[in-house]
């Protein structure tokens, strides 16, 4: 089942861009699968091309929704050149918190979507 998403995320202070050619693998997290409504946590993947190099590289995504007014919202992503990861947001303290913004998660039909990611 295909499934529809895009991703651009900018990191200002380590000059990284990332445009998003497609969305590879979809999850819910939580322990059924199936995370609360209406916030939740998402672990998604895909391709992407980067200012980095000139190659599509893998991402991964881990994104929550932590409900309105999104100030607790977290977002974290990890760009794969292969298995070896490249650049990465993910800490050994916890998820990113935005500091602007508001994530909005919408369900889906299925709880995963061909999840197979690569380093993941």
């Amino acid at each position: 089942m295909p499934t529809w998403g895009h991703l651009e995320y900018i990191d200002h202070g380590a000059d990284v861009k990332v445009h998003g050619t497609s969305i590879t693998g979809y999850l819910r997290e939580g322990p059924d699968g199936t995370d609360s409504r209406p916030t939740g946590t998402r672990l998604i993947c895909g391709k992407a091309r980067t200012n980095l190099n000139d190659d599509v590289v893998d991402f991964f995504v881990r994104v929550r929704d932590a409900g309105e007014p999104g100030d607790m919202d977290q977002f974290d992503i990890t760009l794969l050149q292969g298995v070896v990861p490249f650049y990465t947001t993910f800490i050994p303290s916890g998820p990113h918190l935005l500091s602007g913004g508001n994530i909005q998660l919408h369900t889906l039909s299925t709880t995963t979507f061909n999840f197979n990611c690569p380093g993941v």
